[in-house]
């Protein structure tokens, strides 16, 4: 009996991020900081990334009528590294996140808010650009007009890389939570101009506060909504 299309679908996610596992073991084997700044010789993060996810045990069960298929047995490596357990991560954490909306979407409605800064050159540009944005936006969120106005947020970190200039882009998606009346309540309504304005105060405070080291955020700051 042939495989169902739904279930090589399935098949074919896990696929395409083993055939990205690979691509950071060749670009991560033999490390230094990956390799726990030496002490780990043999580049067991790399054979456990190697390993992940070549053994995937479903079970084709029956769900309100219909056939799933449902994962009861695997070898993942819970690499923060690996693009196979990321996968799953985000899979799961998407799962959590909509059934948590379900809750509350009688009561509220949701924004999509990005939260970004300049690009980082270098890998401790990087670094230093995460933790501005994660304080830079605890900082926003306790502004009186953003308190006022936004319920609850959601944070969730994503960074592109750009062949073109091999800088890293690093910015925070949110997921906003805020009154069914928002868009016609005057009184907390937060303008696209002022939004950015705060998140651009935001940043700098939070630069200033870090030190020279984090001057190359203090540039320009976007916000999409």
């Amino acid at each position: 009996m042939g495989v169902s299309t739904q279930f090589e679908n399935i098949l074919k996610k896990y696929e395409v991020h083993k055939i990205q596992s690979y691509k950071v073991i060749r670009l991560l084997k033999g490390n230094y900081v990956f390799n726990d700044l030496g002490k780990n010789k043999y580049d067991e993060r790399c054979r456990a990334i190697e390993d992940c996810g070549t053994f995937l045990k479903f079970a084709k069960t029956q769900q309100e009528g219909e056939t799933v298929y449902r994962l009861r047995a695997s070898n993942f490596c819970r690499q923060r590294v690996c693009p196979m357990c990321q996968f799953r991560k985000s899979e799961k954490m998407f799962a959590e996140m909509i059934q948590g909306i379900k809750q509350i979407e009688d009561k509220y409605r949701f924004l999509h808010v990005v939260l970004t800064i300049p690009n980082a050159t270098y890998d401790y540009e990087l670094v230093e650009g995460v933790k501005i944005l994660y304080k830079g936006s605890s900082r926003l969120m306790r502004y009186k007009e953003i308190e006022r106005a936004f319920k609850g947020v959601l944070r969730c970190l994503e960074i592109s890389f750009n062949y073109d200039n091999n800088t890293f882009h690093p910015h925070l998606h949110c997921l906003i939570a805020v009154n069914k009346s928002y868009f016609n309540d005057t009184r907390v309504y937060v303008k696209y101009e002022k939004l950015r304005e705060l998140w651009t105060e935001a940043v700098r405070a939070t630069v200033r506060n870090r030190g020279p080291e984090a001057a190359f955020a203090d540039t320009q700051h976007l916000l999409q909504v």
